[in-house]
């Protein structure tokens, strides 16, 4: 994360004209001048525009067309339904001459050459103008795992199941086969398998807060293994004298030992403080920002040299490989719910 604020703090002076973290815009007539004399409300619009001109200037939004994105999806879906229907137990027949074949690419291939049939194909598989700059991979990926983390520290969950779908199509992008699994599960879940009021509940209980007060929720799979390594001690304190029940009882204990400590806190207005401070970011921001200010990073004409190979982490995505793979997952979902 102080990389990524690095790299917000080195755009936002970029764009300011600046020379130097503690310097202020030269001249007087800037927006920046104003917004801080205006209200709150303009001072929140305006941090507003100006991280949309951040944005904008750094990453590249303009080849994710979502329009076209939808179209390829439907012919991706056509394209699998018609090879879908001609599948006979372990064999694809072909509807026209009743001729078998072992695999689906063979068969795609018969109905192009032997029936002329036409696919649907997709708008574009290449992105244009080549592999993306590291700058904008980086920060894609970055602002991403940043507005998770902001989402469920806040138990936002529409943000959560979004940013899911993202998640998924990186996943896809780096062949991350479990991680991919689990959010293309996660997102059925919600949007198909359960019902309205099921999902209502799944989405707004991703998260669980231990502290109290705002942002200080944390995931759910976090909070079991916050309880899994604080049972696992107190089933190392029992030593030799250690059994099923002792090690039962510990375990039913630890949530009604949190509920007892929880209720006195509220009973006796008592505020608990964490011993810790926060480290300090600003040393090493500063550091990260003079090393950004003297590379080439924000530069239009970025060398890439060794690291020509690296590529947008959304697109362009193999879309044909895609499909194959949820109707795979959708085939698979329903002989395991028989």
């Amino acid at each position: 994360m102080d990389a990524l604020d690095a790299y917000i703090v080195t755009a936002a002076m970029k764009a300011l004209q600046l020379d130097s973290i503690e310097d202020f815009p030269l001249t007087t007539e800037n927006a920046f001048y104003e917004a801080l004399e205006g209200t709150p409300d303009e001072r929140a619009n305006y941090l507003l525009h100006f991280s949309v001109t951040i944005i904008e200037e750094n990453v590249n939004l303009h080849d994710i067309d979502v329009e076209e994105m939808n179209v390829d999806a439907e012919a991706g879906s056509a394209n699998q339904n018609v090879l879908s229907t001609m599948k006979h137990g372990e064999w694809f027949v072909c509807d026209n001459c009743q001729k078998r074949y072992k695999t689906e690419g063979w068969l795609k291939r018969h109905l192009i050459h032997a029936h002329n049939h036409t696919f649907e194909s997709e708008t574009r598989k290449e992105p244009a103008g080549g592999p993306a700059i590291v700058k904008e991979a980086f920060l894609k990926v970055a602002l991403l795992l940043r507005d998770t983390s902001d989402a469920y520290s806040l138990g936002d969950g529409n943000r959560i199941f979004r940013n899911a779908k993202f998640e998924m199509l990186t996943f896809m992008k780096s062949s991350h086969i479990k991680y991919r699994l689990w959010l293309w599960r996660y997102t059925c879940y919600e949007t198909a398998l359960l019902s309205q009021r099921q999902a209502y509940e799944y989405k707004w209980n991703t998260t669980v807060n231990i502290n109290g007060g705002t942002a200080h929720n944390i995931p759910n799979d976090n909070m079991v293994e916050i309880y899994v390594h604080r049972l696992k001690d107190k089933v190392r304190a029992q030593g030799a004298n250690l059994t099923f029940a002792s090690a039962r009882m510990a375990a039913l204990s630890l949530s009604v030992l949190d509920t007892v400590k929880e209720n006195m806190t509220k009973e006796t207005h008592a505020t608990i403080k964490s011993r810790k401070k926060p480290p300090s970011k600003h040393s090493d921001i500063e550091q990260m920002n003079k090393v950004l200010l003297q590379s080439p990073f924000f530069s239009d004409e970025f060398p890439l040299h060794g690291l020509a190979n690296i590529v947008d982490p959304f697109y362009p995505t193999d879309r044909e490989k895609m499909y194959k793979w949820i109707e795979t997952q959708k085939h698979r979902a329903f002989l395991e719910m028989q």
